[in-house]
């Protein structure tokens, strides 16, 4: 469960615009920019409460619009949750799988003459429990490196992955950080 916006914040931006950017930071949406209706419309974060709890769902750009689509189309509106839920899976599928496992460390060996193979197969494995750990805004900055785009249909979700993205998640996870670096 995520903060709500601070309400001290709220009482010093009086109009609409201010208090919905603020309420748009303190929302995390994993998928922002990056998923669209199977017609091609723009799906953006959206969220409502009731209550003290809040509902955040993504709503195409045609029905925030009041644009007529032309065809009947898959949903219009989604909750945040499932949308979410079903990428991260398709992410730690992909991650798992041996195949993407293979073409991994060869693009590695491709981009660094020097890498360990077993170092990047470890990083690999080790993906699911780095993941849990993240902070949203982590976990959002590596689906953008995976994900290119999410395309939601009336009966599926396809998820469209950077080929490119895996070896830069796998460089991050497998190179030494500089304030682990020796004195």
């Amino acid at each position: 469960m995520h903060p709500a916006p601070n309400s001290s914040l709220i009482q010093t931006f009086p109009n609409g615009r201010a208090r919905a950017a603020v309420t748009r930071t303190a929302t995390p949406a994993l998928l922002k920019g990056i998923i669209f209706t199977d017609t091609g419309a723009a799906m953006t974060p959206t969220s409502t409460t009731k209550g003290s709890r809040r509902y955040r769902y993504y709503t195409s750009m045609d029905l925030v619009r009041c644009r007529a689509t032309g065809r009947a189309t898959g949903a219009l509106r989604l909750p945040a949750g499932l949308v979410e839920s079903a990428v991260i899976g398709e992410i730690r599928r992909m991650v798992r799988a041996p195949e993407i496992v293979a073409r991994t460390v060869e693009a590695c060996r491709e981009g660094e003459a020097a890498i360990d193979e077993q170092a990047v197969v470890s990083a690999l494995g080790h993906f699911e429990r780095l993941w849990d750990a993240l902070l949203p805004v982590e976990q959002a900055r590596i689906v953008r490196l995976l994900v290119d785009r999410v395309t939601v249909g009336a009966s599926e979700i396809a998820v469209d992955l950077r080929h490119d993205g895996i070896r830069s998640v796998v460089r991050d996870m497998i190179s030494p950080r500089n304030d682990e670096a020796p004195a």
